[in-house]
Protein backbone atom coordinates (compact mmCIF):
# COMPACT_ATOMS: atom_id res chain seq x y z
CA UNK A 1 0.00 0.00 0.00
CA UNK A 2 3.06 2.31 1.12
CA UNK A 3 4.58 1.91 -2.63
CA UNK A 4 1.12 2.34 -4.68
CA UNK A 5 0.30 5.49 -2.35
CA UNK A 6 3.74 6.76 -2.76
CA UNK A 7 3.24 6.32 -6.77
CA UNK A 8 0.04 7.67 -7.06
CA UNK A 9 1.53 10.82 -5.53
CA UNK A 10 4.12 10.99 -7.34
CA UNK A 11 1.69 10.41 -10.71
CA UNK A 12 -0.81 13.19 -9.13
CA UNK A 13 2.21 15.81 -8.61
CA UNK A 14 3.74 14.82 -12.48
CA UNK A 15 -0.10 15.48 -13.74
CA UNK A 16 -0.37 18.66 -12.01
CA UNK A 17 2.80 20.42 -12.63
CA UNK A 18 1.98 19.95 -16.48
CA UNK A 19 -1.60 21.34 -15.90
CA UNK A 20 -0.16 24.42 -14.05
CA UNK A 21 2.44 24.33 -16.97
CA UNK A 22 -0.06 24.87 -19.83
CA UNK A 23 -2.44 27.35 -17.63
CA UNK A 24 0.53 29.44 -18.01
CA UNK A 25 0.60 29.08 -21.97
CA UNK A 26 -2.87 29.45 -22.20
CA UNK A 27 -3.47 32.45 -19.92
CA UNK A 28 -0.64 34.23 -21.29
CA UNK A 29 -2.24 33.74 -24.78
CA UNK A 30 -5.38 34.69 -23.73
CA UNK A 31 -4.05 38.44 -22.18
CA UNK A 32 -1.68 38.54 -25.19
CA UNK A 33 -4.56 38.49 -27.91
CA UNK A 34 -6.11 41.02 -26.28
CA UNK A 35 -6.69 43.45 -28.95
CA UNK A 36 -5.69 46.41 -26.85
CA UNK A 37 -2.57 44.44 -26.10
CA UNK A 38 -1.83 43.17 -29.21
CA UNK A 39 -2.59 45.97 -31.50
CA UNK A 40 0.45 48.18 -30.60
CA UNK A 41 2.60 44.91 -30.39
CA UNK A 42 1.64 43.65 -33.77
CA UNK A 43 2.02 47.46 -35.35
CA UNK A 44 5.35 47.77 -34.07
CA UNK A 45 6.10 44.73 -36.28
CA UNK A 46 4.04 45.58 -38.85
CA UNK A 47 6.03 48.68 -39.65
CA UNK A 48 9.44 46.95 -40.17
CA UNK A 49 7.91 44.32 -42.26
CA UNK A 50 6.41 47.47 -44.80
CA UNK A 51 9.52 48.98 -44.60
CA UNK A 52 11.44 45.66 -45.47
CA UNK A 53 8.86 44.38 -47.86
CA UNK A 54 8.49 48.08 -49.99
CA UNK A 55 4.64 49.13 -49.11
CA UNK A 56 5.63 52.39 -48.14
CA UNK A 57 7.23 52.85 -51.43
CA UNK A 58 4.31 51.30 -53.60
CA UNK A 59 2.37 54.40 -52.05
CA UNK A 60 4.91 57.12 -51.88
CA UNK A 61 5.56 55.98 -56.05
CA UNK A 62 1.31 55.97 -56.32
CA UNK A 63 0.85 58.59 -54.50
CA UNK A 64 0.25 60.96 -57.39
CA UNK A 65 -2.13 58.61 -59.28
CA UNK A 66 -4.19 58.05 -55.38
CA UNK A 67 -4.17 62.51 -55.20
CA UNK A 68 -5.47 62.52 -58.54
CA UNK A 69 -8.10 59.56 -57.87
CA UNK A 70 -9.31 61.66 -54.76
CA UNK A 71 -10.08 64.84 -56.77
CA UNK A 72 -13.18 63.30 -57.96
CA UNK A 73 -13.57 60.42 -54.92
CA UNK A 74 -14.03 60.00 -51.41
CA UNK A 75 -12.04 57.25 -50.47
CA UNK A 76 -9.28 55.48 -52.57
CA UNK A 77 -9.02 51.32 -52.26
CA UNK A 78 -5.36 50.29 -51.85
CA UNK A 79 -4.69 46.74 -53.32
CA UNK A 80 -2.24 44.51 -51.45
CA UNK A 81 -2.12 41.00 -52.74
CA UNK A 82 -5.36 39.41 -51.35
CA UNK A 83 -6.20 42.00 -49.42
CA UNK A 84 -7.69 45.51 -50.38
CA UNK A 85 -8.07 49.00 -47.79
CA UNK A 86 -10.35 51.47 -48.41
CA UNK A 87 -8.52 54.44 -47.54
CA UNK A 88 -10.15 57.91 -46.86
CA UNK A 89 -8.68 60.81 -49.13
CA UNK A 90 -8.20 62.77 -46.40
CA UNK A 91 -5.60 60.08 -45.13
CA UNK A 92 -4.08 60.31 -48.62
CA UNK A 93 -3.89 63.95 -48.70
CA UNK A 94 -1.75 64.30 -45.14
CA UNK A 95 1.54 62.00 -46.90
CA UNK A 96 2.62 58.71 -47.24
CA UNK A 97 3.18 57.95 -43.47
CA UNK A 98 0.10 58.42 -42.63
CA UNK A 99 -1.42 56.47 -45.31
CA UNK A 100 1.02 53.33 -45.00
CA UNK A 101 0.26 53.81 -41.11
CA UNK A 102 -3.62 53.60 -42.00
CA UNK A 103 -3.46 50.71 -43.69
CA UNK A 104 -1.19 48.63 -41.36
CA UNK A 105 -4.03 50.00 -38.62
CA UNK A 106 -6.85 48.59 -41.12
CA UNK A 107 -5.40 45.87 -41.67
CA UNK A 108 -4.90 44.75 -37.89
CA UNK A 109 -8.32 45.71 -36.74
CA UNK A 110 -9.85 44.01 -39.51
CA UNK A 111 -7.66 40.56 -39.15
CA UNK A 112 -8.04 40.54 -35.62
CA UNK A 113 -12.36 40.90 -35.63
CA UNK A 114 -12.90 39.02 -38.79
CA UNK A 115 -15.17 35.67 -39.09
CA UNK A 116 -13.63 32.66 -39.54
CA UNK A 117 -16.19 30.39 -40.96
CA UNK A 118 -14.04 27.38 -39.79
CA UNK A 119 -12.59 25.59 -36.36
CA UNK A 120 -9.92 27.04 -35.18
CA UNK A 121 -7.06 24.66 -36.50
CA UNK A 122 -9.17 23.92 -39.47
CA UNK A 123 -7.91 28.11 -40.16
CA UNK A 124 -4.54 27.29 -39.28
CA UNK A 125 -4.28 24.43 -41.38
CA UNK A 126 -6.31 25.37 -44.46
CA UNK A 127 -4.75 29.35 -44.73
CA UNK A 128 -1.99 30.10 -46.78
CA UNK A 129 -1.44 32.89 -43.65
CA UNK A 130 -2.91 32.06 -40.85
CA UNK A 131 -4.13 35.00 -39.47
CA UNK A 132 -6.84 33.62 -37.35
CA UNK A 133 -3.66 32.96 -34.87
CA UNK A 134 -3.97 36.85 -34.35
CA UNK A 135 -7.65 37.01 -34.21
CA UNK A 136 -10.11 37.56 -31.52
CA UNK A 137 -11.02 33.75 -32.56
CA UNK A 138 -7.97 32.45 -30.86
CA UNK A 139 -8.23 34.02 -28.02
CA UNK A 140 -11.73 32.56 -27.71
CA UNK A 141 -10.50 29.33 -28.24
CA UNK A 142 -7.38 29.44 -25.60
CA UNK A 143 -9.99 30.84 -23.09
CA UNK A 144 -11.34 27.33 -23.26
CA UNK A 145 -8.31 25.39 -23.74
CA UNK A 146 -7.27 27.52 -19.93
CA UNK A 147 -10.40 26.40 -18.34
CA UNK A 148 -9.98 22.88 -19.65
CA UNK A 149 -6.47 23.00 -17.61
CA UNK A 150 -8.04 25.01 -14.62
CA UNK A 151 -10.76 21.95 -13.88
CA UNK A 152 -7.89 19.47 -14.19
CA UNK A 153 -5.88 21.05 -11.17
CA UNK A 154 -9.45 21.03 -9.46
CA UNK A 155 -9.83 17.52 -9.86
CA UNK A 156 -5.95 16.67 -9.43
CA UNK A 157 -5.71 18.75 -6.56
CA UNK A 158 -8.63 16.95 -4.64
CA UNK A 159 -7.30 13.98 -5.47
CA UNK A 160 -4.26 14.44 -3.86
CA UNK A 161 -5.68 15.94 -0.39
CA UNK A 162 -7.70 12.68 -0.38
CA UNK A 163 -4.57 10.40 -1.35
CA UNK A 164 -1.85 11.87 0.78
CA UNK A 165 -1.74 11.20 5.15
CA UNK A 166 -0.70 14.68 6.02
CA UNK A 167 -3.17 17.46 4.22
CA UNK A 168 -0.95 20.22 4.60
CA UNK A 169 1.75 18.14 2.34
CA UNK A 170 -0.80 18.57 -0.33
CA UNK A 171 -1.29 22.27 -0.55
CA UNK A 172 2.80 23.03 -0.13
CA UNK A 173 3.30 20.48 -2.69
CA UNK A 174 0.91 22.52 -5.09
CA UNK A 175 2.42 25.87 -4.09
CA UNK A 176 5.93 24.77 -5.18
CA UNK A 177 5.10 22.77 -8.36
CA UNK A 178 3.15 26.31 -9.45
CA UNK A 179 5.91 27.93 -8.70
CA UNK A 180 8.30 25.94 -10.63
CA UNK A 181 5.99 25.78 -13.97
CA UNK A 182 5.65 29.35 -13.65
CA UNK A 183 9.29 29.98 -13.73
CA UNK A 184 9.91 27.44 -16.40
CA UNK A 185 6.86 29.30 -18.69
CA UNK A 186 8.99 32.32 -18.13
CA UNK A 187 12.30 30.97 -19.80
CA UNK A 188 10.47 30.74 -23.59
CA UNK A 189 10.59 34.53 -22.96
CA UNK A 190 14.08 34.46 -22.54
CA UNK A 191 14.74 32.37 -25.33
CA UNK A 192 13.24 34.56 -27.69
CA UNK A 193 15.46 37.33 -26.80
CA UNK A 194 18.14 35.70 -27.63
CA UNK A 195 16.93 36.52 -31.49
CA UNK A 196 16.47 40.05 -31.60
CA UNK A 197 17.06 40.48 -35.18
CA UNK A 198 15.04 37.58 -36.47
CA UNK A 199 11.27 38.79 -37.59
CA UNK A 200 10.09 35.56 -36.94
CA UNK A 201 10.82 35.42 -33.63
CA UNK A 202 9.82 38.91 -33.11
CA UNK A 203 6.61 37.53 -34.51
CA UNK A 204 6.37 35.11 -31.91
CA UNK A 205 7.49 37.58 -28.82
CA UNK A 206 3.98 38.87 -29.40
CA UNK A 207 2.31 36.02 -28.02
CA UNK A 208 4.34 36.15 -24.70
CA UNK A 209 3.71 39.81 -24.04
CA UNK A 210 1.83 38.74 -20.75
CA UNK A 211 4.36 36.23 -19.70
CA UNK A 212 6.21 38.31 -16.49
CA UNK A 213 2.21 38.88 -15.60
CA UNK A 214 1.96 35.10 -15.54
CA UNK A 215 4.90 34.59 -13.91
CA UNK A 216 3.92 37.10 -11.24
CA UNK A 217 0.58 35.91 -10.61
CA UNK A 218 1.32 32.44 -10.37
CA UNK A 219 3.80 32.86 -7.89
CA UNK A 220 1.53 34.21 -5.47
CA UNK A 221 -0.58 31.71 -5.96
CA UNK A 222 2.02 29.54 -5.34
CA UNK A 223 3.20 31.09 -2.48
CA UNK A 224 -0.09 31.67 -1.03
CA UNK A 225 -0.67 27.69 -1.32
CA UNK A 226 3.01 27.30 0.79
CA UNK A 227 2.05 29.93 3.50
CA UNK A 228 -1.80 27.95 3.59
CA UNK A 229 -0.33 24.39 4.06
CA UNK A 230 2.32 25.62 6.54
CA UNK A 231 -0.48 26.81 8.38
CA UNK A 232 -2.38 23.65 8.71
CA UNK A 233 0.67 22.25 9.57
CA UNK A 234 1.65 24.86 12.71
CA UNK A 235 -1.67 25.11 14.00
CA UNK A 236 -2.86 21.27 13.03
CA UNK A 237 -6.01 22.92 11.40
CA UNK A 238 -6.76 19.56 9.59
CA UNK A 239 -6.38 17.51 12.71
CA UNK A 240 -8.96 20.50 14.43
CA UNK A 241 -11.05 20.21 11.43
CA UNK A 242 -11.18 16.59 11.37
CA UNK A 243 -11.86 15.98 14.82
CA UNK A 244 -14.76 19.14 14.60
CA UNK A 245 -16.68 17.01 12.09
CA UNK A 246 -15.91 13.79 14.87
CA UNK A 247 -17.17 15.74 17.38
CA UNK A 248 -20.72 16.56 14.79
CA UNK A 249 -21.04 12.88 13.73
CA UNK A 250 -21.19 11.95 17.87
CA UNK A 251 -23.36 14.84 18.86
CA UNK A 252 -25.97 13.39 16.00
CA UNK A 253 -25.22 10.12 17.59
CA UNK A 254 -25.90 11.13 21.23
CA UNK A 255 -28.94 13.17 19.91
CA UNK A 256 -30.44 10.13 17.67
CA UNK A 257 -29.48 7.77 21.30
CA UNK A 258 -31.15 10.33 23.84
CA UNK A 259 -34.37 10.28 21.44
CA UNK A 260 -34.83 6.96 21.75
CA UNK A 261 -34.45 6.38 25.04
CA UNK A 262 -36.78 9.20 25.72
CA UNK A 263 -39.26 7.63 23.50
CA UNK A 264 -39.02 4.38 25.39
CA UNK A 265 -38.71 6.13 29.06
CA UNK A 266 -42.33 7.14 27.66
CA UNK A 267 -43.68 3.82 26.53
CA UNK A 268 -42.75 2.09 29.54
CA UNK A 269 -44.65 4.03 32.04
CA UNK A 270 -47.50 3.63 29.64
CA UNK A 271 -47.11 -0.01 29.41
CA UNK A 272 -46.40 -0.34 33.83
CA UNK A 273 -50.13 1.72 34.06
CA UNK A 274 -51.49 -0.35 31.77
CA UNK A 275 -50.23 -3.73 33.70
CA UNK A 276 -51.21 -2.98 37.14
CA UNK A 277 -55.18 -1.38 35.90
CA UNK A 278 -55.18 -5.21 33.94
CA UNK A 279 -54.38 -6.45 37.59
CA UNK A 280 -56.44 -4.24 40.08
CA UNK A 281 -59.12 -5.31 37.70
CA UNK A 282 -58.44 -9.00 38.11
CA UNK A 283 -58.20 -8.46 41.64
CA UNK A 284 -61.61 -6.55 41.65
CA UNK A 285 -63.41 -9.65 40.02
CA UNK A 286 -61.73 -12.02 41.92
CA UNK A 287 -63.03 -10.41 45.23
CA UNK A 288 -65.87 -10.17 43.97
CA UNK A 289 -68.64 -12.34 45.75
CA UNK A 290 -72.07 -13.19 45.32
CA UNK A 291 -74.59 -12.13 48.20
CA UNK A 292 -77.13 -14.16 46.74
CA UNK A 293 -75.72 -17.50 47.71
Amino acid sequence: MGILRSGGIFLLALVFFIAVFFANVFLNLIWSLEYNTLEPNLIGVANKFINQTGISEEIDTGLTAMEFYCMAHTNYIFMQEDLGVEIPCSIVDSGVNNSAQYVVEYLVYKIYYDSYDCDFWSCVKESKIPFVLISEKAKDYWHNQFKTAIYALLIVFALSIILVRKKANAFINAGILTILAAILFKQFDWIFKIFPDNSVFELLDIFLAKSLNVLVIMCVIGGLLVVLGVLFRFFKLSTKISNLFRKKENKKELSEDSIREMIHSELNPLKSKKTKKSKKKKSKKNDYKDLTK
